[in-house]
């Protein structure tokens, strides 16, 4: 199926060409992926994934000089070099457990805290508010999972999905705050999404079968992630590599996504921030 125009990628500088690749539509998960049970009615990207081509490439880019909205855009960014020091003087990207980052924490060789206070001020420049922030913190994935989220109740593997961090219902959802996610491992990981905003997919529901709901009041968010699914299964997935100390800024309560760590070894360690947060950075005299 042809990519639609929809949720914008932002990037100070252009993104190499191997960087970006679309999916071959989507596909169901099985009952169990690599020993671990999966969701019911859950789905993945379907292989093999391709570039985009020059007209894809230019519905999914949004030009350097344009005031973004970061509701319905995913921005790329990357930790300044003397962060990146801090951090390679610590064993975080080797860290392969909870009780390995307590050892870095509790190491006083490392000033853990001061690593953590200066990531913070750097994401303070993407700040649209310095209000309604939340530290996740780092995290610990799957290396070679093809989609990484695991559902913390149920033990089970969801696949692509939407957040629901803020607890709001599907049609406040574009009102939700975003994530900045780094990749903090020693290795390549990958964003996954679908390009188009929640209020976008009902719409496209609807469109194809015109007794679907075209509000989002109608759904809650696996009724919109499964009736999507089974009326387009053929639509493209993105998926965006991250570079070591790159991270994504995504409004993940507005976007069906994921995480890719399939050409990963080493562990997969992420540290991520929820709150209201542009895309392009802006000095702190701008921020309320």
């Amino acid at each position: 199926m042809q990519l639609k125009e929809g949720i914008k990628i932002y990037i100070d500088t252009p993104l190499p060409e191997d960087r970006i690749y679309l999916s071959n539509g989507l596909k169901a998960m099985e009952r169990t992926y690599r020993g671990m049970q999966c969701l019911e009615g859950g789905f993945m990207p379907q292989k093999p994934w391709r570039k985009p081509n020059n007209e894809e490439r230019n519905l999914l880019f949004a030009p350097s000089e344009t005031q973004m909205n970061y509701r319905e855009t995913v921005g790329i960014v990357k930790l300044p070099s003397e962060i990146i020091t801090y951090c390679q003087k610590m064993p975080i990207a080797e860290a392969d457990s909870e009780d390995a980052f307590k050892a870095i924490q509790q190491n006083q060789t490392y000033d853990y805290m001061a690593l953590t206070s200066a990531i913070d001020a750097f994401v303070d420049q993407y700040a649209s508010s310095l209000y309604d922030r939340h530290c996740i913190g780092f995290h610990l994935g799957n290396p070679g999972f093809e989609v990484g989220t695991i559902d913390s109740n149920t033990g089970q593997l969801i696949g692509l999905h939407i957040d629901s961090w803020d607890k709001l219902p599907t049609h406040e959802a574009i009102n939700a705050t975003n994530r900045i996610c780094f990749n903090m491992g020693s290795e390549d990981r990958y964003f996954l999404m679908i390009n188009q905003s929640l209020e976008a997919i009902a719409q496209m529901l609807h469109q194809k079968d015109a007794s679907l709901p075209a509000s989002l009041e109608q759904y809650t968010r696996p009724q919109l992630l499964k009736t999507f699914f089974k009326n387009y299964p053929e639509y493209p997935a993105i998926r965006i590599r991250l570079k070591p100390y790159e991270a994504y800024i995504a409004p993940t309560e507005n976007i069906i996504h994921d995480g890719d760590l399939s050409e990963k070894v080493a562990p997969d360690v992420t540290y991520t921030i929820r709150g209201y947060l542009d895309v392009q950075p802006k000095t702190l005299e701008n921020i309320s």
